[in-house]
């Protein structure tokens, strides 16, 4: 191996171990509500999450104590916390209708049922959807 080849093969290598564990949040969070363009205005509040937190609890899912847990809180005010985005994804993302599949992501949404495709919304008898309509 070269020396340009070795060098980036470090620099590679210097760069994962730096962002080794992946799961593990930033030290900073976005939506916390201290900015002052999101206090106070109804299109700073996300329809599932509308602030996260740092916090030190023990995860709402798998029951982990971690110190670099997160709380999400809702719209209605009702705060979750977890110990990773597997968990968060788990206890808040809404199955598919059809398929049962997590929708993580946009997904579809018709009558208060949510899809991860316009195949599975066409199966389910919503033949209106259409993927990139």
């Amino acid at each position: 191996m070269g020396k340009q080849s070795q060098e980036a093969v470090e620099k590679v290598d210097d760069t994962l171990a730096d962002s080794f564990p992946a799961s593990d949040p930033p030290s900073w969070t976005l939506g916390n509500g201290n900015d002052a363009e999101s206090q106070g205005t109804e299109e700073s509040l996300h329809p599932v999450a509308a602030v996260v937190t740092a916090t030190s609890n023990e995860c709402d899912v798998c029951g982990n104590d971690y110190d670099k847990a997160f709380t999400i809180t809702t719209h209605d005010g009702q705060a979750y916390t977890f110990d990773s985005l597997e968990c968060a994804i788990e206890k808040m993302a809404p199955h598919c209708a059809h398929c049962g599949v997590r929708v993580v992501g946009h997904g579809m949404e018709k009558d208060e049922r949510f899809f991860c495709c316009a195949h599975c919304a066409q199966v389910a008898g919503v033949p209106e959807m259409q993927d990139r309509a």
